[in-house]
């Protein structure tokens, strides 16, 4: 009974049977307890070497396909998750540019009104007995209040986009 397969330390070993038993049920009890190869008696000494060979270089080519196929495992999980990372940055970025054509709309929108209270305001007749310089005074606070509130609007709007871009 071969135990090399069953033990951790060396179940990589390929073991060559030699024997004198040539009977087929010999060498499949040998094939089925681990072996790689089996070997009747009489053998020639060459042949015995050619086939030790044969096995060890397997054995090198197996453990280069491993190490190849771990190599590529890790190369998979690294693209995987590089892939991964764009496309979440890249549904980042489709995030901020809606929200920024949202904000462009909210400030387009504000402008407008804020230009047609204006012109509103250019086409007022100027009543008898109106205080002009008083009258300019308070449309000048008036206009300096909104513009206050459109860059308080603007910074808001930047404030947003910065926030989503670090974000």
């Amino acid at each position: 009974e071969v135990l090399l397969p069953a033990d951790e330390r060396t179940h990589d070993v390929p073991v060559i049977f030699i024997s004198a038993l040539d009977d087929l049920q010999d060498k499949v009890h040998a094939f089925k307890a681990g072996g790689v190869d089996y070997i009747t008696k009489p053998f020639h000494l060459e042949e015995v070497l050619v086939r030790v060979e044969t096995h060890l270089a397997l054995r090198r080519l197996q453990t280069q396909l491993q190490e190849a196929n771990r190599a590529l495992q890790v190369d998979l999980a690294g693209r995987r998750q590089a892939e991964s990372e764009a496309e979440r940055t890249r549904l980042a970025l489709l995030s901020m540019m809606e929200d920024q054509r949202k904000i462009e709309a909210q400030l387009r929108a504000e402008v407008q009104a804020l230009t047609a209270r204006a012109e509103a305001a250019d086409q007022t007749p100027v009543p008898d007995g109106l205080d002009v310089p008083a009258e300019l005074a308070r449309r000048e606070a008036r206009l300096a209040a909104l513009a206050a509130a459109k860059a308080t609007i603007e910074a808001r709007a930047a404030e947003r986009v910065a926030a989503e871009q670090q974000a």
